[in-house]
């Protein structure tokens, strides 16, 4: 502490440093509406369209579950087969390393090409509970006065494209009406007549959407893998695929049915308005800071409406950075009235404005220094872990007060400012030292959390352990350095003021017991019920909170699309 209070202005240049770096720590560190969830299982998920639930799981979700089980550190398989959906979980063991685990169901996935059904691909995700499902950055409708599969074709390669080139962009995904596709439908009495059957077309037709090994070429550790295809161009080259020979003469596809471009079945409309509409839903990676990535893709987004038709109409129905940034002028908001209310109770306590300033700026740099250390060792930092910090300011700020406390009343005593501030740290030293430990070793149990629990908490113990412990540097660094500048020997009058009227409140609640309790328990009271009226127990918080009114209807199992739109 000596070194300190014998070089103030060294010392005010090192905190002003920090300050500058805490700020760039803040500014780069991805502010995200949830905390990151990392959970030991994953998701194998398979789509077979259309296929019932019974073929599902003899045909896809038994081989995978076969398959799967010999993985090591899988501790539990469960499995739901849906009408054209297998979805199977795998639940690891608390210490499995999961990217070894992704390999070895990858590993384990390629060796079942032969026996599910050809062209499946299942694929392996990380599992995430509903209340950590990855919410869209952004989501549009898109509308116009086209057809659904028109406004489709227009927007459809131009936004997944040019959107999911941005970095920190996982996925974009334009969904409402349906691709492009074409249809082979056979002519019944012509393939009786050359005795073609079904299944002969279907595998042809397959082998030429393949593509084939064609060998390898390796130069140096590296190892390149040639593979060649015959991509079919479109419709007339399917109708030219020959099928099989009849006396010297080739029989073709076109010869025994016809091949028609269309499109695929609808299984979603979507309408504004009466209109129907196309969706754009953009989903960003995991670590990328959200309102940065959100300004970078409606900027492009501006960019690619120029290539668009001018009548086309952008809807924003989602916005996860708009939610995020509510919540921000929220939390400004209190740390604004809390800094208030703390700046005013020191205030009545010091009487004077200088040492009360200098008390308050020991909590700005203690959260300025915990960003810092927040940036470095890359600690998720949320709207939980914001306003835990947030709530926290007056635990930062308590170290402080002591210290100055004490070295005021050293210099009342009649000391000199530096000796004041040598004595007065030094003496309350190890009581601070003391106190601030047992508050931060409540949060070593966070580490002990399972499940959903360490992962909303745990990240918020850090930051306040961070934030206390910085909280202490300052206090017994900056604090005393900058004390002796700030001290006056108080005259006794004030001294004598404040104490009287202290003495005379305290003798006051002295004489009335029984009315002071009373206050006491009206006071609990009050506040317990007004807890249970406001704060649901026993559930989650939601990260979104939108007013909107839903109506749902359900048809009959097997109800077409169009009686569904008609309704």
């Amino acid at each position: 502490m000596k070194i300190f209070i014998e070089r103030p202005i060294a010392t005010a240049m090192v905190f002003m440093a920090l300050l500058v770096l805490g700020v760039y720590s803040f500014l780069n560190i991805p502010i995200e509406l949830k905390p990151k969830e990392d959970f030991p299982q994953l998701n194998i998920s398979t789509s077979w369209s259309g296929v019932s639930p019974e073929i599902i799981q003899t045909q896809i979700t038994s081989p995978l579950e076969e398959a799967v089980s010999t993985v090591k550190g899988v501790r539990k398989i469960t499995s739901e087969s849906a009408i054209g959906l297998s979805r199977i979980t795998l639940e690891f063991e608390e210490d499995t390393n999961m990217e070894f685990a992704h390999l070895a169901l990858r590993e384990k996935m390629s060796g079942l090409k032969e026996v599910l059904p050809y062209g499946l691909k299942p694929l392996v995700q990380p599992y995430v509970p509903e209340d950590f499902s990855i919410t869209p950055l952004l989501q549009y409708t898109i509308s116009g006065d086209y057809s659904l599969q028109a406004l489709r074709e227009m927007v459809k390669d131009k936004l997944e494209i040019g959107i999911g080139a941005i970095k920190g962009i996982s996925s974009v995904s334009v969904t409402g009406g349906s691709d492009a596709e074409i249809k082979v439908i056979l002519d019944n009495e012509k393939i009786k007549a050359f005795n073609i059957q079904p299944y002969l077309i279907n595998y042809l037709i397959q082998q030429r959407t393949r593509s084939f090994p064609a060998g390898k070429v390796k130069k140096g550790n590296q190892e390149f893998v040639f593979r060649f295809s015959d991509p079919i161009s479109g419709v007339k080259e399917l109708g030219e695929t020959i099928l099989t020979f009849s006396g010297g003469n080739p029989i073709k596809i076109k010869d025994v049915a016809r091949v028609i471009p269309s499109f695929g079945e609808i299984y979603r409309i979507n309408r504004i308005n009466g209109k129907p509409t196309i969706n754009l839903t953009i989903m960003k990676e995991k670590g990328i800071s959200t309102i940065k990535l959100t300004r970078e893709v409606q900027k492009k987004l501006e960019e690619l409406k120029k290539e668009l038709p001018a009548d086309l109409i952008f809807r924003v129905v989602d916005d996860e950075s708009e939610e995020i940034k509510k919540n921000l002028n929220d939390l400004y908001l209190l740390v604004g009235i809390i800094i208030a209310i703390i700046f005013i109770l020191v205030y009545l306590v010091l009487r004077r404005i200088r040492p009360t300033i200098l008390v308050l700026s020991s909590l700005a740099f203690s959260v300025i220094i915990t960003f810092n250390l927040i940036y470095f060792f890359k600690i998720s930092l949320n709207m939980l872990t914001l306003g835990g910090l947030t709530l926290g300011f007056g635990l930062f700020v308590d170290n402080s007060i002591v210290v100055f406390e004490n070295v005021l009343r050293k210099r009342e005593e009649g000391l000199q400012p530096v000796q004041a501030a040598i004595q007065g740290a030094r003496e309350v030293f190890l009581p601070v030292l003391a106190a601030t430990l047992t508050t931060i070793s409540v949060f070593f149990s966070f580490a002990y959390f399972q499940g959903r629990l360490k992962i909303y908490y745990f990240p918020l113990a850090v930051a306040i352990s961070l934030a206390l412990t910085a909280s202490l540097l300052v206090s017994f660094s900056l604090i005393p350095a900058l004390s002796p500048r700030f001290l006056k020997k108080p005259g006794k009058k004030k001294q004598e003021r404040f104490r009287g009227r202290y003495e005379k409140f305290l003798r006051f609640l002295l004489k009335h017991p029984i009315e002071v309790i009373l206050i006491l328990v009206l006071i609990f009271i009050g506040s317990y019920k007004w807890f249970r009226s406001e704060v649901s127990l026993g559930e989650w918080f939601s990260w979104y909170s939108k007013e909107m009114l839903s109506v749902g209807l359900r048809l009959p199992s097997g109800s077409p699309i169009e009686e569904m739109d008609k309704v």
